[in-house]
């Protein structure tokens, strides 16, 4: 099994491990969790809605149910006494979402240091090239703005 890793922002390692073991009960492949927003930060209360991104093996994320993923977020938001979760498959979000969790986000749990990190470094290097292509776009944008009106 793999290692948790990581302290709950609130202190609270008894709900961090409880989401943990229902994330792996449901999905016992999963490679990485991390928690993101409000909830990986000092600024983290009690209402705070719960931010958790799960990454599991490619076929496995490109497999999985909506419904069955959505009762899994309506479990973890019971077990954390929460009305809210946002609970991301991370091989299935954009980019963007993607580079903004490994970016913010905190590790709490990780079963392969190697699989992660290859993740990770896909994700960066997609992002850069996205933020490449998109700099012509903006400056384009920038310079039709400056540009006489007809």
């Amino acid at each position: 099994m793999g290692a948790r890793i990581g302290r709950a922002a609130s202190g609270s390692d008894a709900l961090v491990d409880g989401l943990i073991h229902l994330s792996l009960e449901a999905h016992p492949t999963t490679q990485a969790i991390y928690r993101y927003g409000t909830w990986a930060t000092a600024a983290h209360r009690p209402d705070s809605d719960l931010d958790i991104a799960v990454l599991l093996p490619y076929g496995e994320a490109m497999r999985v149910d909506r419904w069955q993923w959505h009762l899994l977020a309506v479990r973890l938001a019971g077990a954390a006494g929460t009305e809210h979760v946002d609970l991301v498959n991370l091989r299935r979000a954009d980019t963007t979402l993607q580079a903004e969790i490994l970016r913010t986000g905190r590790l709490v749990y990780c079963q392969d240091d190697g699989v992660r990190l290859e993740f990770e470094t896909l994700v960066l290097s997609m992002y850069q090239r996205l933020n490449d292509e998109r700099a012509g776009i903006r400056a384009a944008i920038v310079e039709s703005a400056r540009a006489p009106a007809p």
